[in-house]
């Protein structure tokens, strides 16, 4: 599947993406809002079989988007927190892509705070966005060897899983999770991935890669994996 991560909490649900294969399938999830990254298919066109929730974009994403039967667009302006029910979003710009700029969403609720970077070469503000955080979800797209590509001055595309995983040590994050992988990752058994990301992040840092239908609960500074399709008291549901 493609991107969909659903935030839980106190019976509140906040759905970060909805990628195509989502598309007439994402109100099972039953959200009561959704944020979205950025335009590109696997992260947003899931929106195209409708719906009336109301859907936070940037202005640069609903101007991508705003033929799609959503009912209510509501605009994010990155760098500017968001109240949205319980949970406190804010989007900052990262560097990925060129035609359809994306953000990255840092979201707390409850005292607990994620950062979710699906797709991302880097992030201009990083100091502020990864310290004190509780947990990073990052992208998966390859291993060790970059997906950057240049126009000009400009770059777009992929960093490595084991940049972000260095990023994490070197903000002091707690717990990350892999996500959104790419060919190289889903090709190899998860058990076979998770020894490989494990072996980069190194004993310090505790690392997930996700799978579809992960569920996880995340408590203040520490992260329990919860399995089970039914396990919908958790308070974070990552499916990749």
């Amino acid at each position: 599947m493609h991107s969909a991560l659903l935030l839980v909490y106190r019976g509140k649900r906040l759905l970060l993406d909805v990628g195509e294969t989502w598309a007439g399938r994402f109100e099972q999830l039953r959200p009561d809002w959704i944020a979205i990254t950025h335009a590109h298919p696997d992260h947003s066109f899931g929106l195209k079989s409708g719906t009336v929730r109301p859907v936070f974009v940037t202005r640069e994403s609903f101007e991508l988007l705003r033929r799609y039967p959503v009912a209510d667009f509501r605009i994010l302006r990155p760098n500017r927190v968001k109240h949205i029910g319980p949970f406190q979003v804010l989007a900052y710009p990262v560097i990925h892509s060129l035609r359809a700029p994306a953000v990255g969403f840092r979201v707390t609720a409850g005292g607990v705070t994620i950062v979710y970077n699906p797709d991302v070469i880097s992030i201009p503000s990083a100091d502020r966005i990864l310290r004190g955080i509780d947990a990073y979800i990052g992208d998966g797209a390859t291993l060790t060897h970059p997906f950057v590509r240049r126009h000009g001055d400009l770059l777009f595309g992929h960093t490595t899983v084991r940049a972000q995983l260095g990023w994490c040590k070197r903000y002091g994050v707690p717990r990350a999770f892999i996500a959104h992988c790419g060919k190289q990752l889903v090709q190899l058994p998860h058990a076979v991935l998770q020894r490989i990301v494990s072996e980069m992040a190194g004993p310090e840092l505790p690392v997930t890669v996700a799978f579809d239908g992960l569920r996880v609960l995340i408590r203040r500074r520490t992260a329990t994996r919860i399995f089970g399709k039914h396990a919908l008291s958790s308070r974070l549901r990552k499916v990749q």
